[in-house]
C-alpha cells in the first residue's frame, strides 16, 4: 500500500510538471485570422512572446502539391516600452516588412533586457493565380 501511495505521489508531481510546461510554452500572446484562395490555405498571424522580448508577423500559402507558388508579404510595426526606473517612460518602435513565394515573415527582439513589447500590428496578403487573400489589420496588444 506505501509503495503505490509514493507511486501515485510521483505520477501526480510528474504530472503537474508536465502542465506546468505546457502552460508556460502556450502562453504566447497570439493573434492570427485564416482564409484561402482557392484550394490553398493563408495563415496570417503575430505573435509576442510570453516574456514579451520577441514578437514576429508571418504570412504563409500551403499550396496543394504541384500547385506552383504563391507571393506573400508582411508589413508589421512592433512597440515597446521601458519597464525598469529611469526607462518607464521610454517608448520605441520597430516596422518593416517581409516578402515571398509561400511565406514570409519579419521579426525582432527588444533592444535590451529594460523593454518590453506592448503592441504588435501587422498587415498580411497572399496572391496565388487570380486570387488575393488580405488581412489589413491584425493587432495584438499583451
Amino acid at each position: 500500500m506505501f509503495k503505490r501511495k509514493k507511486l501515485l505521489a510521483l505520477i501526480c508531481c510528474l504530472s503537474v510538471a508536465i502542465s506546468s510546461f505546457v502552460l508556460v510554452y502556450a502562453a504566447d500572446y497570439v493573434v492570427s485570422q485564416d482564409g484561402s484562395i482557392g484550394a490553398c490555405l493563408v495563415h496570417a498571424q503575430n505573435k509576442i512572446r510570453e516574456d514579451r522580448k520577441h514578437a514576429d508577423a508571418t504570412t504563409t500559402v500551403s499550396i496543394p502539391s504541384g500547385g506552383g507558388t504563391a507571393s506573400t508579404s508582411v508589413t508589421a510595426t512592433f512597440k515597446y516600452v521601458g519597464v525598469s526606473g529611469e526607462d518607464l517612460d521610454d517608448f520605441g518602435e520597430y516596422s518593416g516588412f517581409g516578402y515571398g513565394p509561400n511565406g514570409c515573415g519579419y521579426s525582432k527582439d527588444v533592444p535590451n533586457d529594460n523593454y518590453r513589447f506592448y503592441r504588435a500590428e501587422s498587415s498580411h496578403q497572399a496572391t496565388y493565380q487570380q486570387g488575393v487573400f488580405s488581412v489589413p489589420s491584425l493587432i495584438n496588444t499583451p
